[in-house]
């Protein structure tokens, strides 16, 4: 059975998508990655951020907005559960710019490369809380391993208090604002799954990985997938980097990722045609909670 997991995810942390991928930044220093006509503004690749957007991804929730949503439901949780007698204190959501990079397809930016190796790009927080070993210590601002401006949540953590924020969370108000309903699976996620997924096996994949390990071998090195032997996703050091940005030349050097991504855009975009009904009110169904959150942001504290 296949394995669909790396494509059925949430359609969040994604930046949003521009209107032609020519007018990404990548694009501009690159003439590699010059957009390709039948899939013209449909994908983006970020050097600086590292983000890679799919069709189907301009559907979805961005990272700013999630961030939104964050705040605003924590400040319904804490008015509702304050009306209930419980102490609790909402938190303002930031957004983490370091989570717009994708690792779909391993390191592939000099720009994140540079400051973390193989390591998946987080906050310093995170690396902190995930146990990443780094040459120099992390400098962790007073912000939670997920983000947050303050401490936050339950100041009784009691069962009884649990019970009551449970009923809030179950609210209407909370759940008009709550990004998880965006990430329920749909019609079109099994099929973009699968549509995405075929790549992988198709000729001009294939085609893309067999210059990228040739390129990796000329380089003396031994490819693992799509990244190479010795590679440490928990270790930033200056050998890892410098290692991660070999990998990086190779991947440049063959136009690897564009490569990939013109393909997946390809196959996800008859789905995407299909289910554009479908997508489109999906969308404005997270217009709709947006609007919402910053009605809810505007009267309080966080606002």
């Amino acid at each position: 059975m296949p394995d669909r997991s790396r494509w059925i995810r949430p359609m969040a942390w994604l930046v949003v998508v521009s209107a032609a991928c020519g007018g990404c930044s990548a694009a501009a220093e690159d003439p590699k990655l010059a957009p390709v006509e039948d899939v013209r503004g449909t994908y983006t690749l970020d050097r600086e951020t590292g983000s890679i957007t799919f069709p189907v991804d301009r559907f979805g929730v961005t990272a700013q907005e999630e961030a939104v949503l964050g705040s605003a439901g924590s400040v319904v949780l804490e008015t509702c559960a304050r009306e209930r007698g419980v102490e609790f204190l909402a938190w303002e959501s930031r957004y983490v710019p370091e989570y717009e990079g994708s690792t779909l397809y391993g390191v592939w930016t000099s720009s994140l490369v540079e400051r973390f190796g193989f390591v998946a790009p987080m906050s310093d927080a995170d690396l902190r809380a995930n146990g990443v070993t780094t040459e120099s210590p992390v400098d962790v601002a007073d912000t939670g391993a997920t983000g947050q401006a303050r401490d936050w949540g339950l100041i009784d953590p009691s069962p009884d208090a649990e019970n009551v924020l449970a009923e809030c969370r179950d609210s209407a108000e909370f759940r008009a604002v709550d990004s998880a309903q965006f990430y329920r699976g749909e019609a079109w996620t099994v099929p973009i799954a699968d549509a995405s997924l075929a790549v992988e096996q198709s000729a001009p994949y294939d085609d893309a990985v067999d210059d990228l390990h040739r390129c990796l071998r000329d380089e003396g090195l031994e490819p693992d997938g799509l990244s190479v032997e010795g590679a440490d996703p928990s270790q930033i050091s200056a050998e890892q980097i410098e290692l991660a940005l070999r990998v990086v030349h190779c991947k440049d050097e063959v136009d690897f990722v564009h490569r990939a991504v013109v393909e997946v855009s390809r196959a996800q975009l008859p789905v995407v045609e299909r289910y554009e009904d479908e997508l489109t009110a999906h969308r404005a169904a997270i217009d709709e909670a947006l609007d919402r959150a910053q009605e809810i942001l505007a009267r309080s504290d966080l606002g």
